[in-house]
């Protein structure tokens, strides 16, 4: 059996001009990108090889290959047998182009329960008991089926699916894999565009397009000396993925971290900033519960780390995996051993990945952070820097929820640093893992933050949206800014 990463195609279905909307959806910008320019990266980050299936004059010079819709207006059914049609593989992945908030991880976990099981579709259920079909993975053999009800004159693809074997993940397991509601959310009308737009620029992982009405999230700017505090939600599935409240440790007497409070939502990236000995690496140890806090709490998809125990523990730091600053990778082991080594972890657990599979992964892996030539280097023989990059590739070997990156271009060159910057970010918008950076490269967090935690001696002078760090009126955050432009005309 092959891994998903390797023997599976995707389409995204990307439909005419909306009546609704009076334009095509698939153009509309979100971010820096477009609606089908945006799931297209996505299927990507999952699938060998991507299509689109919409009209064919309406994507020219589009980075895939584009197939006409062979029965028009018979949507969504029509365009799966399109996408079925014109495939090559036996296993098939479509997106919605107009599903903003789906992620990578939902479409590996979607691709996971498919190759485990012999139905003909594996579809998710949502919340509201309705199946997503745009979110599916589909058997090639199923067209034949597909054919049949559109030949009978059959739109719904609910009467297909009772044609056929189809498994259905019910919302409670999808929920339980830390995933929320809103990522099967589509733009349907201008309002929904517009509110889609407003959730991206606050990324509040939390909500949905049908609760843009309900209070903002407690991601507030802190003033100079102050943190804010953050009450714990009720629910585990509606709450950041990381949480601290009120935080205060200490070594012999000398406090390192100091009423610190701030949240990671999902899919976000926070760089936590400051000068060398704040308490940034400390920050990290919390969160994977190496260190416990003196005072406050600290939770991890809901549940509160300091209080549980190792085999607790072992399932977090499953989930959320580090990258040290030395690497740490295994000396006697090659760059591929290395990177195989999460794999073969997780076929001793009894997950199904044989051995093709796992080197067809390291490949990709290796090629995902552009080091595909050094698979049979002793770690000995790399730079700082490259060893990083293995580091990264062998985190994310383990399917990981979320990534704590440490200090990731401290002692490598500005062009290495660069490089490992440029990767981060790329792996940012391909994967939507949850990310923390920490670091003193002010350069680093301009390029990847969506929020910025600024400690000084060992409290949250600011936390808020990059973009109005330069504001504070903290003297050291100015201090801080102004010696890294300093540092950058030097360099320049």
């Amino acid at each position: 059996m092959k891994h998903p990463f390797m023997s599976i195609n995707g389409f995204v279905l990307a439909r005419e001009a909306s009546r609704r909307m009076g334009r095509d959806k698939a153009k509309l910008l979100l971010g820096q990108e477009t609606l089908l320019g945006g799931r297209s990266c996505l299927l990507r980050s999952v699938c060998r090889s991507v299509r689109v299936v919409g009209p064919a004059e309406n994507f020219e010079g589009l980075d895939a290959q584009v197939f006409p819709d062979g029965i028009p207006g018979r949507r969504p059914l029509g365009g799966i047998y399109t996408g079925l049609l014109h495939a090559r593989t036996d296993f098939n992945l479509s997106v919605g182009c107009d599903m903003p908030f789906m992620e990578a991880r939902i479409l590996r976990y979607l691709c996971g329960r498919a190759f485990q099981g012999e139905a003909d579709v594996t579809v998710p259920d949502t919340q509201e008991r309705k199946l997503q079909p745009l979110s599916a993975v589909y058997r090639r053999r199923a067209l034949g089926a597909i054919r049949a009800s559109l030949a009978a004159g059959e739109n719904k693809v609910s009467r297909f699916y009772s044609q056929v074997r189809c498994l259905v993940i019910p919302w409670h397991e999808i929920a339980r894999t830390g995933f929320t509601s809103r990522i099967f959310d589509n733009i349907h009308t201008c309002s929904d565009y517009d509110a889609a737009k407003r959730l991206m620029e606050r990324k509040p992982e939390v909500r949905s397009l049908k609760s843009e009405g309900s209070s903002p999230s407690q991601g507030q700017n802190a003033k100079p000396g102050q943190t804010i505090a953050h009450e714990p939600k009720r629910d585990s599935h509606d709450r950041p993925y990381i949480e601290f409240v009120r935080v205060y440790k200490a070594f012999d007497e000398q406090p390192v971290l100091v009423d610190v409070s701030f949240e990671v939502c999902h899919g976000e990236m926070v760089v936590v900033l400051g000068r060398s000995g704040v308490g940034k690496s400390v920050t990290l140890k919390h969160i994977l519960g190496f260190l416990q806090p003196d005072e406050g709490q600290v939770f991890v998809r809901g549940q509160e780390v300091s209080k549980m125990s190792e085999g607790e523990l072992t399932d977090i730091r499953r989930r959320v995996t580090m990258v040290f600053q030395s690497g740490a990778l295994f000396d006697s082991l090659t760059v591929g051993e290395n990177v195989a080594y999460p794999l073969r972890e997780r076929a001793e657990r009894g997950l199904p990945l044989d051995e093709e599979a796992i080197q067809a992964r390291v490949e990709e892996l290796l090629a995902l952070v552009e080091l595909e030539g050094a698979r049979d280097v002793m770690p000995s023989d790399l730079s700082t820097g490259m060893k990083r990059a293995v580091a990264i590739a062998r985190a994310l070997a383990a399917e990981p929820e979320a990534i704590l990156y440490d200090e990731p271009t401290t002692m490598v060159d500005p062009l290495m640093a660069q490089m490992i910057g440029d990767l981060i970010l790329k792996l940012k918008r391909q994967t939507g893992l949850t990310s923390v950076v920490v670091t003193h490269d002010m350069k680093l967090a301009r390029k990847l933050a969506d929020r910025v935690v600024f400690l000084i001696d060992g409290r949250v002078a600011y936390f808020g949206p990059m973009s109005q760090l330069d504001e504070s009126a903290e003297p050291i955050i100015q201090d801080f800014i102004q010696l890294d432009e300093v540092s950058f005309v030097k360099s320049s």
